[in-house]
């Protein structure tokens, strides 16, 4: 991503109505599957370290980021072990990691394989560890966001659980997100492809502030849906979630 796309995320990573939903729905998953504390743990993509303090409930975190933007703001951010390093190449021992997350990092233009990082992470999981991928869904979504954020590809559910039922990984959980916003997200993104099309605007992701008033409506609407997550997966959404377990 862009400079300026990490400094907005490290200013709204712990307010924005659609991070704070992500942390509930990624918490309501690792509280449902990931009972021992004393895990070590690998972010990969870490970004501005949102996620950090969340994942310290469950272990010992470990972060990873190749863009230097990102690894600076989160250092100001947490305390922990952090890389500098490239998904592509992963510098670590095999069978070391209990949990290895993927948030919002396969779609990247940096990505050069897919499989191939979906190999390293089952080598460096231990026996039964875990791989939490959240990512972009739907190519139909496409738009101006996605440009400004290096997406390479907007998955489907059914096309990342095959990749990883390829790379020898039983799916625990497989669900998409965001589902209750989902038309009005599609109708914007739709608007916002026309947009592209006839005016050329100034390419700039979805990520900004939001009336105090607006952000705090979808956070609670939002929270009912990571609640209904303990109990279901949604068929449809504008994000997707899958918690793989290495066999």
């Amino acid at each position: 991503m862009l400079d300026r796309e990490y400094e907005i995320m490290y200013r709204l990573e712990n307010s924005h109505w659609w991070f704070v939903a992500k942390k509930r729905y990624i918490k309501t998953i690792l509280d449902l599957h990931l009972k021992d504390k004393g895990n070590n743990i690998l972010d990969v993509g870490c970004g501005t370290g949102g996620m950090i303090d969340l994942l310290k409930n469950y272990g010992r975190v470990f972060g990873m980021d190749l863009h230097g933007a990102a690894c600076e703001f989160s250092r100001q951010r947490n305390h922990f072990p952090l890389i500098k390093g490239d998904a592509n190449k992963l510098p670590f021992k095999k069978g070391t990691f209990h949990l290895i997350t993927l948030l919002d990092v396969l779609y990247h233009q940096h990505i050069l394989d897919d499989e191939e990082v979906l190999e390293q992470i089952h080598q460096l999981l231990v026996p039964k560890g875990f791989i939490l991928i959240t990512d972009s869904a739907f190519e139909l979504l496409r738009g101006a966001h996605d440009i400004a954020v290096m997406a390479r590809h907007r998955y489907t559910l059914k096309e990342l659980t095959d990749k990883l039922k390829g790379h020898h990984f039983s799916i625990e959980r497989s669900t998409y997100l965001y589902f209750v916003i989902f038309p009005l997200v599609a109708i914007s993104r739709l608007l916002g492809k026309l947009m592209l099309f006839f005016l050329k605007p100034n390419i700039r992701s979805d990520l900004k502030e939001t009336n105090d008033y607006l952000n705090q409506f979808l956070v609670a609407l939002l929270g009912w849906e990571g609640k209904l997550l303990k109990l279901v997966n949604f068929p449809f959404g504008s994000s997707l979630l899958i918690l793989g377990k290495k066999t």
